[in-house]
């Protein structure tokens, strides 16, 4: 069975429902969530190396505990289209994946 751990970049007053959010739409996917809260406050604006919550995230990955890393948007990982690019790489590269709960549109 697929295993997820959650990530999200939100202030922390919303971090229960961002999460809580994730694991529904895991578990409508029949995917086994992680128990680790990886997040980051949106402000300020850092590069995904300086974020604890991503770089926990990807440690979980490495270590085998999961499988991707499922967040709300694609922005809440990167809004610059050519860093989230090379996030997608990173993570097909490691053989992981990136589910979102709120799937990506084409323009």
């Amino acid at each position: 069975m697929t295993t997820i751990v959650r990530y999200v970049r939100v202030l922390a007053r919303h971090a229960d429902a961002q999460f809580e959010a994730l694991e529904c739409t895991a578990g409508s996917r029949q995917w086994l969530v992680r128990d680790e809260w990886c997040k980051d406050t949106p402000a300020p604006a850092r590069p995904l190396a300086d974020r604890p919550g991503w770089q926990l995230a990807m440690r979980v990955l490495r270590e085998g505990y999961a499988d991707g890393v499922m967040a709300p948007r694609y922005e809440q990982v990167s809004s610059d289209l050519a860093a989230y690019e090379e996030v997608l790489n990173e993570l097909h590269e490691g053989g992981w994946f990136l589910g979102l709960a709120i799937p990506e549109r084409g323009s």
